[in-house]
């Protein structure tokens, strides 16, 4: 007895009968015996599932560099009901993911679909890489698939830097001893979580002074 039918389809352990037809011989013990049917199994090899196929770890950057990976179905849904799957982001201050919505038939469930990931632009703080995550959810009429859940890894690199940029129209400053003024321009080169307060001061009070201090 030969398993059949490798239809892809996630339909569970399918069960069916042998059976005999009555047997036909000039033998009169035999002609007209009948045996009985006999019970068997046939052992379903697919099973439902999302599957992504990602080179590597995905990257995306707050500058808005963009990764993509593939997203198939692991089974064939059963035959008039797709499979949508919704696809978002966990942190979508860090990261978006594009299309919002795949839809996989009976006719293309194995054709690999593209999703792209773009980094979001931008926080303007030093914060670090932040890891943030693409999820699928899929609603279905198939039972198998209905609220299947999936999800891929992705990092975000920061492109902010803490630290202090200082400006002037020229080098050195120049003031007189007549009183007259010079000035610098002192800012952040990212946003900060708290207040910085900067002290300054000159190395020579009796030459120059500086004002806010």
């Amino acid at each position: 007895l030969t398993g059949k039918d490798d239809d892809a389809v996630a339909d569970g352990d399918q069960t069916f009968e042998v059976v005999f037809l009555p047997a036909v011989s000039t033998d009169t013990n035999y002609s007209g015996l009948v045996i009985s049917r006999l019970d068997a199994k046939n052992l379903d090899n697919d099973s439902p599932g999302i599957v992504t196929s990602v080179s590597g770890g995905l990257i995306t950057g707050e500058d808005g560099t963009s990764d993509t990976f593939e997203v198939r179905l692991k089974s064939k849904p059963t035959t008039g009901n797709p499979v949508t799957l919704q696809v978002s982001t966990d942190r979508p201050p860090e990261g978006t993911a594009t299309p919002a919505q795949l839809v996989f038939n009976e006719l293309d469930w194995a054709s690999p679909r593209t999703v792209v990931v773009r980094g979001v632009q931008d926080d303007r703080v030093a914060d670090s890489d932040q890891p943030y995550k693409v999820l699928f959810t899929a609603s279905s009429d198939d039972t198998r698939y209905a609220g299947m859940t999936a999800s891929v890894d992705v990092l975000n690199i920061d492109d902010d830097r803490a630290g202090i940029s200082v400006t002037s129209l020229h080098t050195p400053l120049v003031v007189r001893e007549d009183g007259s003024t010079d000035t610098f321009d002192v800012a952040l080169r990212s946003k900060p979580t708290g207040n910085v307060t900067i002290t300054v001061s000159s190395t020579d009070a009796g030459e120059g002074v500086v004002t806010p201090t």
